[in-house]
């Protein structure tokens, strides 16, 4: 990134109130945010733009929040950010296996 540049985020969230709220936060970050309502547009948004960090869905409707992590990890040490309800099962084990040994 280069010293002119704003701060991308890019933010995978199949919600659409949470995904404005975000935004909104993020723009009064001075940060710039590029909104994706599932996972696959979201990685065809990270192959693309590369964005300085990314707000992930774990409870995305098409693939998986942590299988969308797995590939992001696979392409890019991007920080990422999780965001869960915390009912979902694989939440209290998906951080101790995704991206493991990276």
């Amino acid at each position: 990134m280069r010293a002119a540049e704003i701060p991308t985020v890019l933010v995978i969230e199949d919600e659409e109130d949470l995904r404005g709220a975000l935004q909104i936060t993020l723009r009064r970050g001075r940060l710039k945010p590029v909104l994706r309502g599932d996972g696959r547009s979201g990685l065809k948004a990270l192959y693309d733009l590369r964005p300085d960090a990314v707000v992930l869905d774990i409870g995305l409707p098409d693939i998986d929040g942590w299988e969308v992590l797995e590939r992001i990890r696979d392409i890019s040490d991007v920080p990422v950010l999780l965001l869960t309800n915390g009912a979902q099962p694989r939440v209290r084990q998906g951080p101790r296996t995704a991206g493991r040994g990276r």
